[in-house]
C-alpha cells in the first residue's frame, strides 16, 4: 500500500493521508504503518513520507471527490435531497431522522448529501457490533455529547471530532440501540454540529424507535424512501396511502394488500393513536413538525 497525498483540514492541520485512493485518518495510518510502503514515524511520533514530499489536498476536496464518485454511480436526482437541504439551511438545530425499508437508498442518499455539504463527517454504522458497543460505552461515562464523540473518535482512531456546524454525525441503523436513541435529545441540546439518524421500517412490524406521523424529526414518515424504479414514494403514517404517483408494479400491489390487512385488525387504529400520542408527549421538545 502507498500514500499518494497528505490531507489537511480547514485549520491547515494534517489529519490523514490518501492511501490507495481512499482517505485514511492519521491515527489509523500510524497504527498500520507496517503495511504502508512510503510512510514512517519521525522523532515526534508523526507519520512522514520516507522519501519525496507528498502533495497536500484539503479534506473538503476529498469529500467533493467522494460526492462525485457516488453521484456518477447513482446519477438519478431524488427529491429527498431538496428536503435534506431545506433541513440543513432552516432546521439543522433539530435532529434529522430518515426511515425506510431495506435497500431503498437511505444510505446512498445520505452519503450524497453529507459529502456535498460538510467538511467533517462522522458516520457510525450501528449495525456493526464493535462500533455500537464502543459508542454505548462512551455514553455511559458522561452526558457531555461533545466528550462522547471525541472519545469515540479517539478510541476508534478516527479524525479528531470537531463540534461545529461544518460537522455532521450520521448514526445509521438507529433501531439497533435503544440506549443511543434515548439520548437523541441530549445530542440536539449539547452539540453545535448537525446530527442525522436513520432507521429501518419493515412492513407489518414496528421497529424501535417508533416515530409517528407528526413527531418525526423532520416529518420522517413523510420522507420514507421506497425502492420503486428509483422513484421516491411518500407515505403518510395516518392513512398509510400513496402521496405521489409511482410506476405500477409488484411493490405497489404489496403495499395495498398490506393496507387492507391493517384495516382488518380492529385494534390497529387505537394502538397507532396511542403510539402517536405517547411519542408526541415524549419528543415534543426535540422534533420539528412540518
Amino acid at each position: 500500500m502507498k500514500a499518494t497525498a497528505q490531507v489537511k483540514n480547514s485549520e491547515d492541520k494534517i489529519i490523514g493521508f490518501v492511501i490507495d485512493g481512499r482517505f485514511v485518518a492519521a491515527e489509523e495510518a500510524r497504527a498500520n504503518q507496517n503495511v504502508i510502503d512510503n510512510l514512517a514515524e519521525d522523532g515526534d511520533n508523526r507519520l512522514k513520507p520516507v522519501q519525496d514530499p507528498l502533495p497536500v489536498v484539503t479534506l473538503r476536496r476529498i469529500n467533493q471527490d467522494r460526492y462525485h464518485e457516488i453521484t456518477s454511480q447513482n446519477s438519478l436526482s431524488r427529491e429527498i435531497q431538496e428536503q435534506f437541504e431545506n433541513w440543513r439551511i432552516h432546521k439543522s438545530d433539530y435532529v434529522l431522522y430518515l426511515s425506510g425499508a431495506r435497500q431503498t437508498g437511505k444510505t446512498t442518499e445520505i452519503r450524497k448529501f453529507i459529502y456535498k455539504n460538510y467538511e467533517n463527517i462522522l458516520y457510525i454504522d450501528l449495525s456493526v457490533d464493535r462500533l455500537r458497543t464502543d459508542l454505548e460505552h462512551c455514553m455511559q461515562g458522561t452526558m457531555n455529547m461533545a466528550f462522547v464523540f471525541a472519545g469515540f473518535c479517539r478510541q476508534n482512531r478516527m479524525v479528531e471530532f470537531v463540534d461545529s456546524p461544518d460537522t455532521v454525525i450520521v448514526l445509521d441503523e438507529i433501531q439497533e440501540s435503544v440506549s443511543i436513541y434515548n439520548l437523541i435529545r441530549q445530542m440536539q441540546d449539547g452539540l453545535r454540529c448537525h446530527v442525522i439518524v436513520t432507521g429501518r421500517v419493515i412492513w407489518g412490524k414496528l421497529l424501535i424507535p417508533v416515530i409517528s406521523d407528526r413527531q418525526a424529526m423532520y416529518g420522517i414518515w413523510k420522507c420514507c424512501l421506497c425502492h420503486l424504479r428509483n422513484s421516491v414514494m411518500h407515505l403518510d403514517a395516518g392513512s398509510c396511502c400513496f402521496q405521489s404517483a409511482c410506476p405500477a408494479g409488484g411493490v405497489q400491489k404489496m403495499i395495498k394488500n398490506y393496507m387492507n390487512f391493517i384495516r382488518s385488525i380492529s385494534r390497529s387504529a387505537a394502538i397507532r393513536l396511542w403510539l402517536m400520542n405517547t411519542e408526541k408527549a415524549e419528543r415534543k421538545k426535540t422534533v420539528w413538525n412540518f
